[in-house]
């Protein structure tokens, strides 16, 4: 129930960005394109222009004059994993990301945090390599958008 029109509006206790020319689709395709359209190539992001809706209940006015928001998903990256070049690491990514469950790596870099609240050292290393050469690699194309972006 929301307090403020005491009507069931369960999409409008979440609601931040205007939707009205389905800019949430344009999002999810825009990071499955960035990732590689299905070869989870490159880093999945994606930089939206968005307009702000009133959210009374998290206390977010309205504005008029759009924002610019770079979105960032956590996905596999496999032109990063490509260049790894200790082999040992590279299997145990490789045997992580094909057995899942609750092996090293398991699914690598989707870690679940239902299954296993905490990693290895390993693993939390790789996942902070992935994502300092994704940040910052002169190859990564979002390095280039956050440059772009300031």
């Amino acid at each position: 129930m929301n307090p403020f029109t005491g009507f069931v509006d369960p999409k409008g206790f979440l609601r931040v960005f205007d939707n009205s020319a389905d800019e949430f689709s344009d999002l999810r395709e825009g990071l499955y394109r960035a990732n590689g359209s299905g070869a989870q190539t490159a880093p999945a992001f994606f930089r939206q222009s968005l307009t702000i809706v009133e959210n009374a209940l998290a206390g977010v006015p309205a504005r008029s004059d759009p924002v610019t928001v770079l979105w960032v998903q956590n996905s596999r990256v496999n032109d990063w994993q490509e260049r790894i070049r200790d082999p040992a690491l590279r299997g145990a990514l490789a045997r992580g990301q094909a057995e899942g469950g609750l092996a090293q790596f398991a699914d690598f870099p989707l870690y679940s945090t239902f299954g296993r609240i905490h990693q290895t050292a390993a693993e939390t290393n790789a996942l902070t390599q992935m994502w300092a050469w994704c940040l910052g690699d002169g190859e990564s194309p979002l390095s280039a958008a956050i440059e772009e972006l300031f």
